[in-house]
This record gives C-alpha cells, structure tokens and sequence, in this order.
C-alpha cells in the first residue's frame, strides 16, 4: 500500500499543481472580466487597449476550456492576460 502511495504521489503532486494554477486563472479571468465591463473603467481605456486585453481574455478562456491544459498553460495564460492588463492600464 505504501508502496503505491509512493508511486502516484508524483501523478497526484502534477494534479494539485494544475488545479491550484486553474483557479489562479479562473480567479484573474473573473477580476479582469469585472474591470473590463465596469462602465467608468472601461470609458477610461483606449479602445485598442480595450481590445487587446479582450483578446487575450479570450486566448485565456480558450486554455480553460481545454481539458488537457498544464499547469504551464495556466500559468503562460494568466501571464499573458496579466501583461495585456499591465499595458492596457499604464495607456489610459
């Protein structure tokens, strides 16, 4: 029994990993979303800023979606959303 504890603690460690980075996205997808659609922040953005972060909030919605995504994917997306955000905001 031991023994096959030791032999999924790696597939178990992988699994926590992803699904800890899948709601850090989820949680920056909702937060962005709610910035993006608040009628005062939103009239404050250019609209190509506007449209560059909905682009990647899209790119990052289409990772969530995916079944198969790593840990990885969840983290390059939320860091992609995180800059177009960046940039959006320092434009205003």
């Amino acid at each position: 029994m031991i023994s096959d504890a030791e032999k999924f603690k790696s597939s178990d460690d992988a699994f926590a990993k992803r699904h800890e980075q899948k709601q850090k996205l989820e949680a920056y997808v909702a937060s962005v979303e709610s910035t993006v659609t608040d009628p005062v922040l939103s009239a404050k953005l250019k609209k190509s800023a506007k449209d560059k972060i909905e682009a990647a909030l899209s790119d990052a919605l289409q990772t969530l979606e995916i079944e198969e995504s790593s840990a990885d994917d969840y983290r390059k997306a939320e860091l992609a959303l995180k800059r177009a955000v960046t940039k959006g905001m320092a434009t205003r």
